[in-house]
C-alpha cells in the first residue's frame, strides 16, 4: 500500500515504468509465491529522499541517514537478523567493546537499529516476533512492515509512525536480495 498519508512512494520512483501509478506497481509486485521463496539475505537499505519530498518536512526524520548501511537476513528456520546503521558512526576512543564514555554510547546507540527472532508472512506483511533487540522496549513484541518486491528487491515499509529522537519517522527501505 502506498499511499500520500505514508510517505514510501519514493522508494518506488526509481523503478515506476512509464503510465504506471505508484499503486499499481506496487499492486503487481505484491508479495508472490510461498514466503519460503523470498527466505535469504538482502544487504545495502535504499531509503526514500525525504529532502525531495516536501510533504514529510518537519515531520519525519531519516535518523539514520541518507545512506545507511545494514544486513536482513529471512532464514530458512524462521529466525531472522535486521541490522541497519548510519554510515557515519564515530568509533570510542578507547577501542573497549563495552566500554565508552556515556556519550560515546548514547551517539553509538542513536545510529543504529538492531533485533531478531523469528518471522512469518501474514500475506501482505512481514511480521517479525522480537527475541531480542537494542531498544529494550521491543523485546517480546512484534514489528509489522508491509512487504512487496521489486524484481528481488524488498521493499519494506512500517505500519504507521515510530517515535525515532524524538520525532516520527515512517519508514520504508529498499533491501537489494544477495
Amino acid at each position: 500500500r502506498v499511499d500520500g498519508e505514508t510517505g514510501h512512494a519514493d522508494v518506488l520512483r526509481r523503478t515506476r515504468k512509464p503510465g504506471v501509478t505508484e499503486q499499481q506497481q506496487l499492486g503487481s509486485a505484491r508479495w508472490k509465491g510461498h514466503a519460503t521463496d523470498h527466505r535469504g539475505r538482502y544487504l545495502k537499505p535504499e531509503v526514500p529522499d525525504r529532502q525531495r519530498d516536501q510533504r514529510h518536512v518537519g515531520s519525519e526524520v531519516d535518523p539514520l541517514g541518507a545512506d545507511p548501511v545494514g544486513n536482513l537476513i529471512l532464514g530458512a528456520d524462521d529466525n531472522y537478523a535486521f541490522t541497519m546503521m548510519r554510515r557515519d558512526r564515530q568509533p570510542y576512543e578507547s577501542g573497549d567493546l563495552l566500554g565508552g564514555t556515556p556519550a560515546e554510547k548514547s551517539e553509538a546507540a542513536a545510529g543504529y537499529v538492531s533485533f531478531g527472532g523469528t518471522w512469518s508472512f501474514d500475506g501482505e506483511a512481514i511480521l517479525f516476533d522480537i527475541v531480542y533487540s537494542l531498544f529494550p522496549n521491543w523485546i517480546g513484541g512484534q514489528q509489522k512492515r508491509l512487504a512487496s518486491f521489486d524484481g528481488d528487491d524488498l521493499i519494506l515499509q512500517t505500519t504507521g509512525a515510530i517515535l525515532m529522537a524524538g520525532k516520527t519517522h515512517r519508514g520504508a527501505a529498499r533491501w537489494l536480495r544477495k
